[in-house]
């Protein structure tokens, strides 16, 4: 099915450096951006609604006011097409993350993810450390997991890959949702994961339920606001791995998870990201 994402398409002359666009991404994280990318000379943002898109928009002379901002409407059957020339199978660590226009045959632990234009791969470098850190663990044979924003499933289905029995992929968005189910189907997993639709201000949906490994890839302004959310869906001497954190705001997520009952066990980074994961005492 072929989907329309709304985007902010940013330029500037001479163009940013990654480090820039680093940081304009962490300033728009508050309006849910879900993917990045660059095409053509700008740097495109994209957002789970047009109105979460338009008030980015309007943000933009406060944020950075050297960029030529234009609003977009982009197509996913567009865009997967010129993907299919630069997306490649990622690895991390035993596991390796391909599209499905190549997939390894080289006997290696393979998730097939179809890319989306807000649901991708394990090219970010928060998904690659929340696999990492999964892998870091004693364990994850015949756990349970729940993965918060699960975006394609990538994460669910890396648990499950590992041995997880019980599996959980939840996301506020019904696209994410949507995405995450086809991707599921394509690695015939479909019976082994349950989807849900989550609100975590309201998250009746999972009520009573916790899990051995809780997955957290957000961002950290909603790490710092779900905190005790958070420990609610973890058990007692559980794990949270969570990412989507800059390193600017790693501060305020570890205080915010250790005031909610959380020490931490790890902490990775790559650029300036940083993934960590937490002991629920």
């Amino acid at each position: 099915m072929d989907r329309n994402y709304p985007a902010l398409l940013l330029r500037w002359m001479p163009p940013a450096g990654d480090e820039h666009q680093e940081l304009i991404l962490a300033a728009l994280d508050d309006f849910g951006v879900t993917a990045v990318d660059d095409v053509d000379g700008a740097t495109r943002f994209f957002f789970a609604t047009a109105d979460a898109r338009d008030r980015a928009a309007a943000a933009m002379p406060d944020i950075d006011a050297t960029a030529a901002v234009e609003c977009a409407q982009i197509s996913d059957e567009s865009w997967a097409e010129r993907s299919q020339a630069s997306i490649t199978a990622v690895r991390v660590g035993n596991l390796v993350v391909a599209p499905p226009w190549a997939i390894p045959n080289d006997g290696s632990t393979v998730i097939i993810i179809q890319p989306s234009m807000g649901f991708g791969t394990a090219h970010h470098e928060s998904t690659r450390l929340c696999l990492g850190l999964l892998q870091q663990l004693p364990t994850v044979q015949g756990l349970s997991v729940l993965d918060v924003g699960t975006g394609s499933g990538v994460l669910a289905l890396a648990a499950q890959r590992l041995g997880a029995i019980t599996i959980v992929a939840a996301d506020y968005d019904p696209d994410a949702v949507e995405s995450a189910r086809e991707n599921l189907e394509l690695n015939h997993a479909e019976a082994a994961i349950e989807l849900l639709q989550l609100d975590l201000v309201d998250p009746s949906a999972i009520a009573g339920r916790a899990f051995d490994i809780v997955f957290a890839n957000l961002t950290g302004g909603m790490l710092a606001r779900f905190a005790a959310t958070l420990a609610v869906f973890t058990k007692a001497d559980g794990t949270l791995i969570t990412s989507g954190v800059t390193l600017e705001e790693d501060t305020m997520v570890t205080d915010a998870l250790t005031a909610a009952g959380f020490s931490r066990t790890r902490r990775d980074t790559e650029r300036e990201w940083v993934g960590a994961s937490w002991l629920r005492q």
